[in-house]
């Protein structure tokens, strides 16, 4: 049957002036998945009941059944996360790219009414404010991305 070890390992870590502090704690378990005893454990079990493999054989059946249908859930939450991620993603690209052009416009129609000044500096702060938000958006993404793989 499953056998395991465990161990922990902590690291604390101090800066140079001393103010702030980071403690990380690893916890390492291993553990021998192996769903049936071994071969001499089989033969004790077997003087003790003829009828204990059969039970022993449906028994890790089921334990097999039951992780396969737990990773089946599991991947079927990480995919339906994903999909939902990639809707957000989309609409938050379409939704900034509509604002752009909503607000182009208007810097147009400024221009268009003897607001050159204005409708000029209103649409360069507008383009310099988007290509911010679009490269930010980026680099949160990559962030939170490196951050749920590192867990």
């Amino acid at each position: 049957m499953a056998k395991g070890t465990k161990k922990t390992t902590q690291t604390k870590a101090i800066s140079k002036n001393g103010d702030s502090a980071v403690q990380r704690i690893e916890d390492h378990l291993e553990f021998d998945d192996s769903l049936l005893p071994t071969s001499e454990e089989l033969e004790r079990l077997k003087l003790i009941d003829p009828k204990i493999i059969d039970w022993i054989l449906e028994a890790a059946k089921d334990k097999q059944d039951a992780r396969h249908n737990w990773n089946d859930r599991v991947m079927g939450l990480a995919e339906t996360n994903s999909a939902r991620h990639y809707y957000i993603d989309k609409m938050t690209i379409r939704a900034a790219l509509f604002i752009t052009i909503f607000i182009t416009g208007l810097s147009a129609l400024l221009i268009y009414f003897d607001q050159i000044i204005t409708g000029s500096v209103f649409a360069g702060v507008v383009l310099i404010s988007c290509v911010g938000m679009f490269l930010n958006f980026r680099t949160n993404k990559k962030k939170t991305q490196e951050g749920v793989n590192d867990k």
